[in-house]
């Protein structure tokens, strides 16, 4: 089984919204002040990096491709999510030719998101090599409005940490804040919810 990300949209948290909360100034005057822009930008996608990998959720859309052996006895357990849509599922078929699968149903309101075989059918066998079926899809939270306000106030507190590097005593006190913020939204099997990977 191999996961490879293809696209990864923008974090939740805006570049504006970190500066706000770090009380970085915006203007100098009419003049737009940029100097720290690249570091915090950085910092922004390490953070929702760091509360994606810790929870096993994409709190911003991104596009995979899962590769796996053969099909499954039943659903294909999608790592990363929520589960929005499947582009496409092929498979290697005992021929060795290359086939596209079609009639398979979606669980995208289960966590973690399923792929089930058509009703009343099967999963199809497959050719006897690695990497045998290859699924692509789309996983994450498209608005950032819809993203729940305990993770973004946990990727601004981990900005606040990696950007003003604060005493080791806040230090501590801002970890346990981040954990605390995160930890009812964790999928509990991360093996196969993608959580912490």
């Amino acid at each position: 089984m191999g996961l490879t990300q293809n696209t990864i949209g923008d974090p939740p948290v805006t570049l504006d919204e970190a500066k706000q909360k770090l009380r970085i100034a915006t203007t100098d005057g009419e003049t737009e002040i940029t100097d720290d822009d690249d570091e915090l930008t950085a910092i922004l996608e390490a953070a929702t990096d760091h509360v994606e990998r810790y929870t096993g959720r994409n709190f911003r859309t991104a596009t995979y491709t899962l590769t796996l052996d053969e099909f499954p006895e039943d659903a294909i357990v999608v790592p990363r999510a929520p589960l929005v849509s499947v582009q496409s599922i092929s498979y290697q078929n005992t021929a060795g030719d290359a086939t596209a699968h079609t009639g398979h149903q979606l669980d995208t309101n289960g966590i973690p998101g399923r792929i089930f075989p058509p009703v009343g059918g099967s999963w199809p066998s497959t050719d006897d090599e690695p990497n045998a079926v290859t699924i692509n899809y789309t996983a994450g939270i498209a608005s950032a409005d819809d993203v729940p306000a305990t993770v973004k106030r946990a990727i601004l507190l981990f900005c606040e940490l990696e950007y003003d590097d604060p005493e080791p005593a806040k230090a501590a006190r801002l970890e346990k804040r981040i954990q605390s913020l995160v930890r009812g939204l964790i999928v509990r099997d991360t093996a196969t919810a993608g959580g912490g990977d």
